[in-house]
């Protein structure tokens, strides 16, 4: 008895795309907390990172990410520096406050 089977061509098999999920809000998430569309970006930060490196995309993926229509005018937003993020601040110091004639005054004691 023969096997009848049918071999397909390899070449007509349309291969199954994993495809990555990617939030919209997450994207305008990432973007206000510095992080930039690829590392060729003029504002990119190799510390904070960039929407390429975060998803695993290729430079074409990338733009067309970027020509959906909430995403097209957002921009990378430079994190505001705290006091804290650029000062370790010791405060070593006591103060007293006096009230004299209904106005404070700061004396400070070492």
């Amino acid at each position: 008895m023969e096997d009848n089977t049918t071999i397909t061509n390899a070449a007509a098999v349309t291969p199954v795309v994993k495809k990555t999920t990617i939030s919209i809000a997450e994207v305008i998430s990432l973007l206000h907390s510095g992080y930039t569309r690829t590392t060729s970006s003029t504002a990119y930060n190799s510390e904070i990172g960039c929407i390429q490196d975060y998803y695993g995309l290729s430079d074409d993926d990338v733009k067309l990410l970027f020509t959906h229509p909430k995403l097209k005018k957002v921009r990378t937003k430079q994190p505001s520096k705290n006091i804290n993020d650029v000062f370790n601040i010791i405060d070593n110091v006591e103060s007293t406050t006096t009230e004299t004639n209904g106005e404070f005054d700061n004396e400070v004691v070492e």
